[in-house]
């Protein structure tokens, strides 16, 4: 499988948001050009075949979001009736100009840092799959960024993480949940917990 990336973080996306049920695995081994090998951990997860590459992974139990990047990839997995959205990326290949695309001004300047705000708005939007997602990053903001007070402890370095909160600019309409964004070494991950169908 690889080596496993950040064994802790799992614990600690477990009790950051107080959930039980939640899953996150992470490999060097699953990176963009390994999506099938991805896939394929994510089935042997969830006791289903997702090798077809052209549809989404579903499942009846669980809520899958899955994410990859040059250098790694990953999947999470909680129970439903939660819905999760997972994005990592490697953060110094996040453009400031592109993420000013898809967010408002207070965004930037209310956001830990650029990479973190995308990472976010990604995993918030695979939160949606499901459900109501919008059509583009640009229809949600995320508000309400607040610096997790017992931070990941990694290799003896303590590495600080951020709780956000997401809505739909259309209606101002607060999305049920909460998101964590975190900058590991060169990654910058976020993983978003929805509580309820909206």
């Amino acid at each position: 499988m690889g080596v496993k990336l950040f064994p802790e973080l799992a614990s600690f996306m477990r009790h950051a948001l107080k959930c039980e049920s939640l899953e996150v695995h992470l490999s060097d081994e699953w990176n963009a050009l390994k999506r099938s090998e991805l896939r394929s951990a994510a089935g042997q997860f969830a006791g289903r075949d997702f090798s077809d590459l052209s549809a989404l992974p579903h499942d009846e139990t669980w809520s899958l979001s899955l994410t990859h990047c040059k250098s790694a990839g990953g999947f999470a997995a909680v129970k439903k009736p939660l819905r999760v959205g997972l994005d990592l990326e490697i953060a110094d290949r996040i453009e400031e100009r592109v993420v000013r695309r898809v967010s408002s001004n207070e965004e930037v300047a209310t956001a830990p840092n650029v990479s973190l705000l995308w990472v976010g708005k990604e995993a918030l939007f695979k939160s949606l799959r499901e459900f109501d997602q919008p059509s583009v990053l640009g229809e949600l903001r995320l508000l309400n960024w607040q610096k997790i007070e017992h931070p990941l402890t990694l290799e003896g370095k303590t590495i600080p993480a951020w709780f956000f909160n997401g809505e739909r600019i259309k209606d101002r309409q607060q999305i049920p949940g909460r998101g964590v964004v975190i900058k590991i070494n060169a990654f910058a991950l976020s993983l978003f917990l929805s509580s309820s169908s909206t």
